[in-house]
C-alpha cells in the first residue's frame, strides 16, 4: 500500500531520523478517528505559524485543537460557548508551544553558529 505523497513528504522532511515517532503518529491518528488529511492540515497550519521543526506531539495537539470529535448521539457535546472557549484556550496553548519551539530553534541555530567560530 502506497502512502499519500504529502504524508511521504512529511516523513522525509521531519521524521526520516525518527521513524518510530512517525509510525506512532499514524497509528494514533487512525485510533482516534483522524485521517491523513487531518495530519497534513495540522502540519501545514503549524508551518504557517512559523514552526520549522515539527514533532508528532505538535501534530497530535493541533489535530485535536482543530478537529474536536463529536459524539455520534449528540450526547456530552459541549455548548457552543464552551467549545469556543476551549478552542481559544487550545489556540493560545498552541501559540505558546509554537513560540517556544521557535525560540529553541533560534537558540540551537545560534549555538551552531558559535561552535563554527
Amino acid at each position: 500500500m502506497q502512502m499519500p505523497a504529502k504524508i511521504q513528504e512529511l516523513f522525509q522532511i521531519h521524521f526520516q531520523d525518527n521513524g518510530r515517532d512517525f509510525v506512532l503518529l499514524i497509528q494514533y491518528a487512525a485510533e482516534n478517528g483522524f485521517t491523513d488529511k487531518d495530519i497534513i492540515r495540522s502540519y501545514e497550519a503549524l508551518r504557517l505559524r512559523g514552526v520549522h521543526k515539527v514533532s508528532a506531539d505538535q501534530i497530535k495537539a493541533f489535530m485535536h485543537a482543530n478537529n474536536e470529535p463529536q459524539d455520534g448521539n449528540g450526547e456530552n457535546v459541549p455548548a457552543p460557548e464552551h467549545r469556543q472557549q476551549s478552542r481559544q484556550i487550545e489556540d493560545a496553548a498552541m501559540g505558546i508551544l509554537v513560540d517556544l519551539t521557535r525560540m529553541m530553534d533560534s537558540t540551537q541555530a545560534l549555538t551552531q553558529i558559535d561552535s563554527l567560530n
